[in-house]
């Protein structure tokens, strides 16, 4: 993965990654397969299962990494649902990327551009995110500028306007942001 002794080959990892029974690895497993969309492992089920019982033990990073594999567009983990109830306690225990993904999964369809995003009734409030997105900015979060970005575009918890999202997204990229790269 570093690519110190032979050159980066992040899909080699992967198949490394998947034959391991170790947790560690299960979880940078789960942090690669998002960002390599179509790359098959052998028993994807084996892998929740390993991060499943990670979260369940407590283990550090277990839970977040398989909130962000189901969070994925990837249709053999994808679970929003489960996702956010793994989230939550995360979030309310002073996790920030846990609280960052939660709060960008309080609208349903948030980054479809077919349908218009929903509300789910659980979760945090509209005032509830603006106050989030304004702490976020102030600290110069990415996810802040990325999530506000995003809102902004549906027309959302703020009116909606191009020019500050685009504004937004600007920001997240200066700051590293992938997603946000991408979407620019």
């Amino acid at each position: 993965l570093d690519g110190k002794f032979v050159g980066r080959q992040p899909r080699e990892a992967i198949r490394l990654l998947n034959a391991s029974w170790d947790l560690d690895a299960g979880i940078r497993l789960a942090k690669l397969l998002p960002d390599y969309d179509g790359v098959q492992i052998d028993n994807p089920d084996r892998l929740v299962e390993r991060l499943s019982d990670g979260a369940e033990a407590g283990e550090p990073g277990a839970a977040l990494a398989l909130a962000r594999l189901q969070l994925s567009d990837d249709q053999r983990f994808k679970n929003e649902d489960a996702a956010r109830a793994m989230l939550k306690p995360l979030a309310d225990a002073g996790d920030r990327d846990a609280l960052w993904l939660y709060a960008s999964t309080q609208y349903a369809n948030l980054d479809s551009t077919s349908y218009r995003p929903s509300r789910r009734e659980d979760g945090l409030s509209d005032d509830q995110l603006k106050a989030l997105i304004d702490d976020g900015e102030a600290r110069k979060e990415r996810q802040a500028y990325l999530l506000q970005a995003k809102l902004l575009r549906k027309g959302v918890v703020y009116p909606q306007d191009d020019q500050k999202a685009t504004a937004m997204l600007i920001n997240a990229a200066n700051l590293g942001s992938v997603e946000a790269m991408v979407l620019l």
